[in-house]
């Protein structure tokens, strides 16, 4: 059996030796394996951007505004259709205005379909 746990509870804190061969030594300088003439960390390694391909960049960015933008527009026209439609059920002045709008403004055969309920 050996006594090594007994010494554990004996002395629970290491000894002095143990803590400073423990941690490494701090060098001085310059890390190992870095030069003077290494790449800078983040910096990427290409050429410059052509023209067309800064267009083409560019192009890409714009049209990934733009659908975000057309997403808002929809979400923003989802929440306030159903506002409009739950007012016009609920008030009999507020459906005739919508309705007199709507059938000014909505052309489209399908589309009149589909708002026939508050054209009536």
């Amino acid at each position: 059996m050996s006594d090594a746990p007994d010494r554990q509870a004996e002395n629970p804190a290491p000894d002095a030796f143990e803590l400073t061969s423990a941690a490494p030594k701090k060098r001085r300088g310059r890390p190992l394996g870095s030069k003077a003439g290494a790449k800078v960390a983040g910096r990427a390694d290409r050429r410059p951007e052509t023209p067309q391909q800064r267009r083409e960049r560019l192009r890409a960015e714009l049209q990934k505004v733009e659908e975000e933008i057309t997403a808002a527009d929809d979400a923003m026209a989802l929440i306030v259709g159903k506002r409009a439609i739950a007012k016009a059920r609920a008030n009999p002045d507020y459906r005739r205005q919508l309705a007199a709008e709507l059938d000014a403004d909505v052309k489209s055969k399908a589309e009149r379909a589909a708002i026939a309920e508050l054209l009536s």
